[in-house]
C-alpha cells in the first residue's frame, strides 16, 4: 500500500499538546484528591471503631460492679477513673485515676480512657485520641446507665 502525504498537514499544534496536557492533569489531580479523602475517612472510621471497642470494654467492667483496691464502690466516687485488669497475684478489676498511664490503651497507648459518675448509677464514658497522620485530636462520648437487679 502507498502511503499518500498531504501537503497541509503537519501534526499536533503546541496549544493542542498544551491543552491535552491540562485537562489529564485535572482529571489526575480530582483522582487524587478524591482517594486522600477517602483514605482519611477510612481511617477516621478505623480509629472511632477502636475507640468504641475500648470503651465497650470499659463498660463490661462497669457493668460487672468492678471495686478500686481500697474497696470503694464506683457508684459513690466523683473523680474520672477507668477500669483495668491486674494479673498478679490474682486477676482482679482495679480502678486507677484517668490521669494513670494504664487508662491509656490501643496500639501505643494511643486512646485515653475515662469514665466518670455524672448522676446515681450513671456514667459518661470518654475515649480521645490524636488522629493518624495529624490534623488534631478526636473524641467519643458514651453515657452508660447501671441498673440494679
Amino acid at each position: 500500500m502507498i502511503s499518500v502525504k498531504r501537503l497541509g498537514s503537519r501534526g499536533d499544534t503546541i496549544v493542542e499538546v498544551l491543552l491535552a496536557i491540562a485537562v489529564a492533569t485535572a482529571v489526575l489531580g480530582g483522582a487524587y484528591a478524591s482517594s486522600k479523602n477517602s483514605l482519611a475517612g477510612t481511617r477516621r472510621s478505623q480509629e472511632r471503631g477502636e475507640a468504641l471497642k475500648l470503651l465497650g470494654g470499659q463498660l463490661e467492667r462497669l457493668k460487672e460492679g468492678a471495686k478500686d483496691t481500697s474497696g470503694i464502690n464506683i457508684f459513690t466516687g466523683t473523680n474520672p477513673f477507668c477500669i483495668v485488669t491486674v494479673a498478679t497475684p490474682t486477676v482482679r478489676q482495679d480502678l486507677v485515676a484517668s490521669t494513670n498511664p494504664a487508662c491509656r490503651q490501643g496500639v501505643g497507648g494511643r486512646y485515653a480512657l475515662s469514665l466518670n459518675r455524672t448522676a446515681p448509677n450513671t456514667f459518661m464514658a470518654t475515649a480521645v485520641w490524636d488522629r493518624v497522620g495529624g490534623g488534631g485530636s478526636d473524641q467519643i462520648q458514651m453515657v452508660y446507665r447501671v441498673y440494679d437487679e
